[in-house]
């Protein structure tokens, strides 16, 4: 197969469609590319001429705007919301009714991989994704978290911190999918949440860390004295956690090695508190009477206690009631409530986006607020303010004066950041400095302001944010990068339709998202003043594992999802590090606008072709999915499941001329059967169909 596979990325580079192709086949536009011909305007990487303007010029009599027809931009919607293939009896309605695209959208949008997919969008618009697990256990002001190993040996700590990033996403899924308001996000006090993240929160809320880094327990360090392991004498986990009990913080593990053959290990020195959480976990240290270092094992709580996610609603204690503690774990666990004193609101209080955006002494919550902006309204601070602060109590003096070059922002700044401080600590727990708190914030931004008193904090900001009219633009725009790779002009009457749209509907994302789907700014069906729908874009590493895995019905296609170590053998080990290389959406610090990279190159098209080589030698054998013995079956297989071209299709003659003329000659030079299909599969994997958005 070798000499099959060499050699390809070059023949991809030079057309829309793989070597091979003859007759003519449609661009993103649904135009003649001329791939195959002598026409040429088809181009290396994108299929897009390069001498066309980057966006839609609608009045351009030297390129007139030919509509995009609907097998493409089908096609193309479809796989961006679940990455499955446009059917026959799909792309018929729409040649039938181009206003069916509505329908479609909206049934989609039901699918569970279209639930998937919006998951990770809003996972990452939420910038919930952007942290290393370090930044993560400090929060909880320790040097790292000491957990053990299940099972299979998957490691317990990766998989805690991983949960963090989720937890949002599913929380914003839930009010999507609920056709709640989606200022919600910002608001909510009620996250998606699992039995483990509860039990952490709680032993977080406890560990209280000032501005000056002065760490110390509330209620738990005078609680625990001494945590013994033994072996002999089984004990509940229950018994284990209940004050009450003769047995409290006595746990029974069966590894002899921790209590080294004796009846018992009592640890009564050091951190005593992290070392019951360690247990609960699966961690065991510190066994000086038989030098007994690090023991790693299956965690006190379940498996499913990973796994459990429910919507769970943090509040602040009552009068004369008591927090949760972490060893609750039974209440815990039965719970969809967590009593906590630090306060959590909206998507911009999580673990998830205070490991990515850590602040210190220096910055003081600047960085914080300004990401808060970026991901709500869409936009971050700059030295045009247009309206200052009724008063400036929290405006730092180094900035103060209003003829520096930084007053401009950090008059706004300044403010609004108090109401983090105000809540927060620099470690972000809670804040108790009474001097701090007595700072008055105040929001301002982009024509509207909002007085705020000493002591208030993040939940105040969150109701500003919630009002402020940046934000359903900001969401509309979010929505169009993620389908078009490229923003959406602003200033154009369909995008200010949608904008009503989404206010009209009570913020419902849903209506938002169909509305923006089913517009020309996406579909392209008619020419939008600076619009790139007409436009083809690359698969983005989400899109085109989405792809991969739905199309192949082949679970994690791309060895990025699972959780567990024995799910990351075989090909997708090699998988996930090839797609590595594939760029994904992502953000930046300050960055008003995501990272979407539109246009492949060659490393980009090299990993894509490496990681479809890899799903071929899995797939593609005697006893496999598609055996040699029927290549005939396997070429359909491929053309119309994962090239997605049905019947009703115009691409679907040429690329099955293309793959079979491909089959015929890899066997003409002695390649084998087996060899032959699965250099076949790889040119129907790397196809624009498969590696593009739009084609």
């Amino acid at each position: 197969m070798g000499q099959w596979v060499i050699g390809l990325g070059a023949l991809l580079v030079m057309g829309t469609l793989p070597a091979g192709c003859t007759g003519e086949v449609s661009d993103a536009a649904g135009r003649d590319s001329g791939v195959g011909t002598d026409s040429g305007r088809g181009t290396a990487d994108t299929g897009v001429d390069p001498t066309r303007p980057a966006f839609a010029q609608c009045d351009n009599p030297d390129d007139p705007y030919e509509p995009v027809q609907a097998f493409v931009y089908g096609t193309k919607i479809k796989g961006l919301l679940t990455g499955l293939p446009l059917t026959g009896e799909e792309l018929d309605a729409l040649m039938a009714d181009p206003n069916a695209i509505r329908g479609q959208i909206d049934g989609w949008m039901d699918l569970r991989v279209a639930q998937e997919k919006l998951r990770r969008f809003l996972q990452t618009s939420f910038q919930q994704d952007g942290y290393e697990g370090q930044a993560l256990v400090d929060l909880w002001g320790y040097g790292n978290f000491q957990m053990g190993r299940l099972e299979d040996r998957t490691d317990v700590g990766p998989l805690f911190i991983r949960t963090f990033e989720e937890s949002f996403s599913r929380t914003a899924y839930d009010i999507v999918d609920s056709d709640r308001p989606f200022t919600e996000v910002l608001t909510t006090q009620t996250y998606y949440m699992t039995t483990a993240q509860m039990v952490g929160l709680a032993l977080s809320d406890d560990r209280g860390i000032d501005d000056e880094n002065d760490k110390a327990y509330q209620t738990l360090g005078a609680m625990i004295d001494q945590v013994e392991f033994q072996s002999t004498d089984p004990t509940t986990l229950a018994q284990s956690l209940n004050p009450s009990s003769p047995e409290w913080m006595r746990f029974y593990v069966e590894n002899t090695d921790i209590t080294c053959g004796a009846a018992g290990h009592v640890k009564t020195s050091g951190d005593l508190v992290r070392t019951a959480f360690g247990a609960l976990f699966g961690f065991y240290q510190d066994n000086d009477d038989c030098r007994v270092d690090v023991v790693r094992q299956a965690p006190l709580l379940d498996e499913g206690d990973f796994f459990d996610w429910r919507p769970v609603t943090i509040r602040a204690p009552r009068s004369g009631e008591d927090t949760t503690a972490f060893y609750q774990v039974g209440a815990i666990r039965a719970s969809s409530e967590l009593v906590l004193r630090v306060p959590r609101v909206g998507f911009m209080t999580t673990p998830a986006f205070f490991a990515t955006w850590p602040t210190n002494d220096a910055n003081q919550n600047r960085v914080t607020t300004n990401q808060t902006l970026v991901v709500a309204l869409g936009k971050s601070f700059d030295s045009e303010t247009s309206i200052v602060p009724a008063f400036d109590d929290a405006l730092d003096d180094a900035h103060a004066d209003p003829t520096t070059s930084c007053w401009g922002c950090h008059v706004n700044l300044d403010p609004m950041r108090q109401y983090f401080r105000n809540s927060y600590s620099f470690y972000y727990h809670l804040q108790e400095d009474p001097e701090v708190q007595a700072l008055r914030p105040a929001f301002a931004f982009q024509g509207h302001e909002v007085a705020g008193d000493p002591g208030d904090g993040v939940i105040e900001l969150a109701a500003a944010l919630a009002d402020h009219p940046r934000f359903a633009p900001a969401w509309v725009q979010k929505a169009c990068f993620y389908a078009n790779g490229a923003k959406c002009p602003e200033d154009s009457a369909e995008f200010i339709r949608i904008v009503t749209a989404f206010r009209d509907s009570s913020m419902s994302f849903r209506t938002m998202f169909v509305e923006l789907l089913a517009s020309p700014l996406v579909t392209g069906v008619s020419c939008v003043e600076g619009s790139a729908a007409d436009l083809a874009s690359i698969a983005r590493a989400r899109h085109l594992c989405a792809t991969l895995s739905n199309r192949l019905a082949l679970p994690d296609a791309c060895g990025t999802n699972g959780y567990f170590r024995s799910e990351l053998g075989g090909y997708r080990g090699i998988a996930g590090q090839l797609t590595q290389v594939i760029p994904d959406d992502s953000f930046s610090r300050g960055g008003e606008d995501p990272i979407v990279i539109r246009d492949t190159n060659l490393f980009i098209r090299s990993a894509a072709e490496a990681l479809c080589e890899r799903i071929a030698t899995e797939l593609v054998k005697t006893d496999g999915r598609f055996p040699s013995s029927d290549p005939e079956g396997a070429i359909d297989f491929f053309v119309n499941d994962l090239m997605g071209l049905s019947a009703s299709d115009p691409r679907r003659d040429p690329a099955i001329a293309i793959l079979n003329r491909h089959y015929a000659d890899a066997i003409e030079a002695e390649a084998s059967t087996t060899n032959a299909l699965r250099s076949t599969f790889i040119v129907a994997c790397t196809s624009p169909t498969v590696l593009g958005m739009g084609l």
